[in-house]
């Protein structure tokens, strides 16, 4: 089994990286950007700066901004060329715990609920605390859920949960902020239908799932993996693949972040999460997850949810891959 992580940085080496290095034998793609240091101290990790990345046979390379998270597609395509065939993706500021492994890609415990949406932070915890992107409108709805055993489901992505600091919406932070800590609990999948915002931090991809991995490019870093999420959800169901969480099994040594900036930067996604849900439900996803993803992005552009250069970098994505996986 050939796996892959990859990660994206734009700082020196940070203490959560040799952590990982520490703790991981697998293949690591770490990719710079222009804020990067020109000299990257690796140890097994692979540091690919501008330049190499420039002479990568990849099309969407030339066209992905500088000083955006979404030059992390480069190193997802790296890892499927070198024939990847499960791939961990986390950040510089994340580390594993003693009981990160890499998890078997089925579940047969699924929640099933009532409502489209289902807060995992709260089946873990006892907090009143929300993963990043979910909606605030649900923050406060009861979890009319239940858990049901049968048999297993395919996941197509893992999304593991973090100790101390994990992924929470700025106004979490700026009112709260509290730690929190996780209880260990078997993982879960959500059933059709059923919507949880996961993040690119700590997140486990399977082969059949990896055209999902785009991030997209011409929204912000607050937003780009929550809408990749959303619309991750709503394709895996057309391929009776589920998305799943796992008990925390990291922590995060949180980089600096300007709260207010990030609040501002999450409020487009919260102000879009309604309408985005209304189109994933109503596009016709078409007949294989190529024309869904481009169907997907086609109605996201109508809605004005995303601007029309996305349409062209991810039709390089899609080139790109597809001649990857063929």
């Amino acid at each position: 089994m050939k796996r892959f992580v990859v990660i994206t940085s734009i700082q020196d080496k940070t203490t959560s990286i040799s952590k990982l290095e520490q703790k991981i034998s697998d293949p690591i793609i770490i990719i710079g950007d222009k804020k990067s240091p020109p000299q990257f101290q690796s140890g097994i990790a692979s540091f690919i700066n501008i330049k190499q990345q420039n002479n990568l046979p990849f099309k969407i390379v030339r066209d992905l901004p500088f000083n955006h998270y979404s030059r992390k597609n480069i190193g997802y395509l790296i890892s499927i060329f070198n024939g990847a065939e499960q791939i961990y993706e986390t950040d510089d500021d994340n580390y594993p715990t003693d009981n990160w492994d890499w998890p078997k890609f089925s579940c047969d415990s699924v929640i099933r609920s009532s409502i489209s949406f289902f807060n995992v932070y709260k089946y873990f915890s006892d907090t009143d605390s929300w993963p990043r992107g979910y909606p605030l409108y649900e923050v406060t709805a009861s979890q009319n859920f239940e858990v049901v055993k049968g048999s297993l489901k395919e996941v197509g992505v893992w999304q593991g949960l973090v100790h101390n600091a994990p992924d929470v919406d700025a106004i979490y932070r700026l009112t709260n902020n509290s730690v929190i800590t996780f209880s260990d609990r078997e993982p879960i999948v959500l059933s059709k239908g059923v919507y949880c915002p996961f993040n690119s931090q700590n997140t486990f991809w399977t082969k059949r799932a990896f055209p999902l991995l785009y991030l997209p490019v011409t929204v912000n870093f607050r937003f780009t993996d929550i809408l990749r999420s959303y619309i991750t959800q709503r394709l895996l169901w057309d391929i009776n693949m589920s998305l799943g969480f796992l008990s925390a099994n990291a922590k995060q040594e949180r980089n600096y972040h300007n709260l207010l900036s990030d609040f501002e930067d999450e409020v487009p996604g919260q102000l879009q999460t309604k309408e985005l849900v209304e189109v994933l439900y109503e596009t016709n996803t078409g007949n294989n997850i190529y024309d869904g993803l481009l169907n997907i992005y086609q109605a996201l552009l109508k809605s004005k949810i995303v601007k029309a250069n996305e349409i062209h970098l991810l039709d390089l994505w899609c080139n790109d891959i597809s001649k990857i996986l063929m």
